[in-house]
Formats: structure tokens, sequence, C-alpha cells
């Protein structure tokens, strides 16, 4: 029988006791430190970026219009306040608000957290500036909400005051582009950054988010393309129109009198010009005008006295390339006053409908309808011109035309607008969904992936896909129809000239030879 009493008995009982419990805390222990590694191993981890990615998914819109209190972007934020000329107050709700009309002393509010932070609508703005802003009509495209706008910006005095803007070079005058046209947010800022590589004075951009400041709230407009005032190097810039609307209009003969030219003028953001300058204005640019329309090979190839004619090859390529023919009967040139290189084409401009982005029609790939544009359907008639096109072209597409250059822009863009872009759809989703009920020829399912997919796409994801295509195949196919334009009947070269000189020489010498025979003949009668 156990003797309870024994204090040695007692001891071992303890002992056991406790060495049982240790055994069971330590299982106990390993199996709770087997979960907590179980659980933080199926937790991700973020980085700082990661989260900030992740919590800019938020649409952070009220109805999908207004933006929420905790509204914020990575991209830039833009708010403007309308002030009239009495300071009351406007709102921008109906599509036909306003159109073409000034708003004194209104007031810009940018936020730009170049620290690579969201930029918080809650927040202070880094600028605050007052403005002179223009809504831009396009009387092309009913119930446009989504204006665009030129911005002046002044000081207190309604003096210009040039500041910089979203990175861009100070300037005292912007426009905010919102491209409602462009479903894809992105074919503006293709063409002004392909532009870029390829030439001179093109306007410097940046992507935005606009809202306009009113009482029921931050009204969101979508994104937006800022983009610079630029100014001609020397000289003034002269504008082809469909209209002579818009600018004081320069009655040059040539286009005056042939159907299908349009209309130069001198637009009116231009610095005041006497009326002596544009009365000679006129007169030389009808002067090369004449000059580009001559059947006489001769007078002809004086163009290269007259034009800059590497700009009008990069403002070819430029255009071309993006299928950019708005830009035919819509051409910016700059005039400078000397007696070498007068004309000079550019800068780019709108690249809005580029792209096969036209409701009606449908962009050849394998054509290039530029070449039939004013000036240009003059210049192909030369070789040296063809030349010099086709050699400037071959140098870019081992560049910055190549493919994938090209796709990889595509990419850049659409990644940088990230979750911006998905605002901008909620917003006006139902724009962008009414072209989809226009429809034309599809393109070949087997190259572009989607099974008869539409020129008027549905979603955002298809627009892309279009985009990519009509680049990527209409840029493999310029360098094979530049030789086509070869097979014109009309056209001079510089041989022909020299031709025609020599011709022209032996008759001249023939018969000065034949007057000396005839005259002595004639003495020794």
């Amino acid at each position: 029988m156990y003797n309870y009493g024994d204090n040695s008995y007692n001891s071992n009982v303890v002992k056991v006791l406790w060495g049982t419990m240790e055994k069971c805390y330590k299982r106990l222990c390993f199996f709770i430190l087997c979960i907590l590694i179980f659980v933080l191993a199926s937790v991700p981890v973020f980085a700082k970026d990661d989260i900030q990615a992740n919590a800019s998914q938020v649409l952070y819109l009220e109805d999908n219009l207004y933006a929420a209190q905790e509204f914020s972007s990575h991209l830039p934020l833009v708010v403007i306040e309308f002030k009239g000329k009495d300071d009351s107050d406007y709102v921008a709700l109906e599509s036909n608000w306003l159109e073409d009309e000034w708003f004194n002393n209104s007031v810009i509010s940018v936020y730009d957290n170049t620290g690579g932070d969201e930029n918080v609508l809650q927040y202070e703005p880094n600028l605050e500036v007052i403005s002179k802003i223009q809504l831009l009509s396009d009387w092309e495209t009913e119930n446009r909400e989504k204006h665009d706008y030129y911005i002046r910006l002044e000081d207190s005095a309604g003096q210009a005051e040039a500041h910089e803007l979203l990175g861009l070079p100070a300037n005292s005058e912007y426009w905010l582009v919102g491209s409602m046209y462009d479903k894809s947010l992105i074919r503006n800022y293709l063409g002004y950054t392909l532009a870029a590589e390829i030439m001179d004075n093109v306007p410097k951009v940046q992507f935005c988010e606009v809202l306009l400041q009113t009482e029921e709230g931050f009204l969101y407009q979508g994104v937006y393309l800022l983009v610079e005032r630029t100014y001609a190097e020397t000289g003034v810039y002269i504008q082809r129109r469909e209209e002579d609307y818009g600018g004081i209009p320069l009655y040059t003969q040539y286009t005056q009198n042939v159907s299908g030219l349009g209309s130069l003028v001198i637009p009116f953001y231009e610095q005041e010009l006497t009326e002596e300058y544009i009365l000679q204005l006129t007169q030389d640019l009808s002067y090369i005008e004449g000059i580009l329309a001559s059947a006489e090979s001769t007078q002809f190839l004086q163009y290269k006295n007259l034009i800059d004619e590497n700009s009008f090859i990069n403002y070819f390529i430029a255009n071309e390339l993006l299928g950019n023919y708005d830009a035919a009967l819509n051409t910016f040139y700059s005039y400078q006053n000397s007696n070498k290189q007068l004309l000079r084409a550019g800068p780019v401009w709108n690249f809005e409908r580029s792209l096969d982005n036209e409701v009606d029609t449908g962009m050849e790939l394998d054509q290039i309808p530029l070449a039939e544009a004013p000036f240009y359907a003059d210049l192909v008639r030369s070789v040296d011109f063809l030349d010099a096109l086709k050699d400037r072209y071959k140098e870019l597409e081992t560049g910055p035309l190549s493919a994938g250059n090209l796709m990889n822009l595509i990419d850049s863009a659409v990644e940088y607008l990230g979750p911006a872009q998905a605002r901008d759809w909620a917003r006006w989703e139902y724009v962008y969904q009414y072209d989809s009920l226009t429809t034309l020829e599809p393109y070949p399912s087997e190259v572009v992936g989607y099974p008869a997919m539409l020129r008027q796409t549905g979603s955002y994801e298809q627009e892309i896909v279009k985009i990519k295509y009509v680049l990527k195949e209409h840029s493999l196919q310029i360098p094979e129809a530049i030789p086509q334009l070869y097979s014109r009947d009309d056209l001079i070269t510089k041989a022909d000239n020299y031709k025609k000189n020599m011709l022209l020489f032996i008759a001249f010498f023939a018969i000065f030879m034949f007057s000396i025979a005839l005259y002595r003949r004639l003495n020794l009668r």
C-alpha cells in the first residue's frame, strides 16, 4: 500500500506531473508557432507602391459624377472654378454650355505631388492661379459635355503670367484637351510623343484629371492632356482650314481659285499684324503656291529655295504614320520672312481622329492619302522629294518608328493611366458606347485576335487592340506605298531640268551660229 504521507513519494509524483506538463507546454507552443508561421506566410506583403496602387483602384466617384470626399489619383489633378465677368459662378452640366465663351477671373488649382505619392483632393493644391478660360467647341460632335479648354494664366492685374504646369516649360497659355471623340484616351499622347521623335517644335504634353468646382461638389470631367502653346520660332503661324473662320484670312491666288484646298488664315491668337505685313505675306504665299503648282520643271524646282523641305517630310511622316488625315485641311505652317526657306510645315496638332477613328470612313492601311493633300500633291512630283521621304522613313523605322517601340509606347501609356482610365470610362461610357452603333467592315479576325472585331469597338481593351493593329500594320505598309509614287507621269527631276536646259542651250547656240552665217552671207553680197 502506498504511503501518501511519504515525502519522497510525493516528490516523485510532482516531478512526473511537472515533466508531463512541460512536454505538453512545449508541444502546444510548437503547434501555436506553426499556426502563426502558416498564417503569416498566407498574408501577402505589400510594398508602399503596391499599397498606393491598390488604393488607386477605387474610383472615388459618387454616382460616377462627383468626386468622393477621399478622392485621390496618381495623375496630377487640375481643378477649374469658373467665374464670369460679374464674378458669378457657372456650372457646366448642359452640353451646350456657353461654347466658345471666355470666362475671366476663373481659378485653376493644380495638385501635382512630384514625390510620387497620390494627389489628394482634400490637401492644399501646389498652385492656384487666376486664369482666363475659353471653352472650345467641336462643331462635328453633338452633346460634347467634356469640353476642351484654352487657358491663359494671368496676374491680379489681368496681365499674362507664365507658370510651369505639370512639369511643362513655363508658359502663360495652355490647352486642356479632353479628346471625347477618342475612347482610348491616348491618341493625342501617341501623336505628340512620336512627332517629338521625328521633328522639332512639337508641343510638350502631360496627362492629368480635370474636375470642375461647383456648388454641388467637384464635378469629375475625366482624363485630359495638358498641351503647351508653341510659338513660331521666327515670323508667324499660318493655318490651313476648311473654311476661313476663326482667323485673319489670307486670300492667296492658288488656294482661292482651286476648290478643295480650304483657306489659309492667321490664327487669332497670333500677335497683332499690320495691313502691310498681311498683304506682303499673302503675296509671298501666292508666289510659293504658284511655284509648287507649276508644270514647268525649271520653275517648279525653285521650291527648294522657298520651303524647308525637311520640315515637310517630317510633318508628312508624323501625320501619315497615325493616319491623321484631318491634318490635310487643318495644317499649321510657320512663315519666315527671309530670302530662303520661307515656309515650314508644323507644328503638329490634334490626333483625336487618327488611327482609324472616323466613324463613317475606314482607314485604308495600305495607302498614304496624305500624298494628295494641299502642297504635298505638288511636292510628290519631285523625285528629289520622294527620295528624301523614302530615306527619312527608312532611317526612322529602325529607331523610334520600329514595331517594338510603337507597341511599347502604347503599353506604357495604358499602364500609366491605370485606374484613371476606369474613372473616365465610368463617367463617359455612355458616350463612348454610342459610337459602336455604327459599323464598318471588320478587321481580319485572324490578325487582330478578336473574332470579327468592329472598327467601332465596344470596350477599352478592344480599342487598344485596334490601335495596336492599325499602327503596326500601317507602319509596315508605308515603305511599300512610297515607291508607288514614282510611277506618276508628271515626275520632275534635276536631270529633266538639266536636259531641258541643254536642249535650250543647243537650240540657242544653233540659232546663234545660223545668225552669224546669215550675217556673213548678207555682207558678202
